[in-house]
C-alpha cells in the first residue's frame, strides 16, 4: 500500500513540475516573478514595448500603495489610473516624505502587460520614468 502512495504522489510532483514549468499561457509561466509579458527573458521590454514608450506630462498626487515590502510610489491624476513611478530604491525613499502633495510629472510613459495563467489576475500597468517632478503643496 505505500509503494502506491509513493507512486502516486511521485507522479503528481512530476505533473506539478512540468505544468508549472511550461509556458502554455501567453508565453509565460506561472511564477508571479516571470509572469511579465512585455518582457523578454533578460527582464528587458521587448522591441514591442519599447516603441509605445511615449514623452508625457501628467499632474496629480503622488501616493505610497502596496505593503511595506512591496510598496511603490505613484502619481495618481484625478480620475485617473495611477502611474507608477519607476526609479532606485533610494530616490523612492526621498519621495516619501512627499506623499499627498500635488505633483506634476515630466518623463517617459510605457505600458507593460501582466498576463497569468488564471486571466483573473491580467492586468496593464502604467510605468513612468521621471525625467522632472515639480510640487505644488
Amino acid at each position: 500500500m505505500q509503494k502506491i502512495i509513493y507512486v502516486v504522489i511521485l507522479i503528481f510532483a512530476a505533473a506539478a513540475f512540468i505544468y508549472s514549468d511550461s509556458r502554455v499561457y501567453s508565453g509565460c509561466g506561472s511564477n508571479v516573478e516571470t509572469a511579465r509579458g512585455g518582457k523578454n527573458q533578460a527582464g528587458q521590454p521587448s522591441a514591442g514595448n519599447s516603441a509605445a514608450a511615449k514623452k508625457i506630462e501628467i499632474s496629480g498626487r503622488l501616493r505610497l500603495v502596496g505593503a511595506s515590502r512591496s510598496a511603490e510610489m505613484v502619481v495618481t491624476p484625478d480620475g485617473g489610473a495611477d502611474h507608477y513611478i519607476a526609479a532606485e530604491k533610494s530616490e523612492l525613499e526621498k519621495l516619501k516624505p512627499h506623499q499627498g502633495k500635488k505633483v506634476k510629472a515630466f518623463g517617459t510613459h510605457t505600458v507593460e502587460e501582466y498576463k497569468y495563467p488564471d486571466a483573473r489576475y491580467n492586468h496593464t500597468k502604467n510605468i513612468l520614468i521621471i525625467e522632472r517632478l515639480e510640487f505644488f503643496d
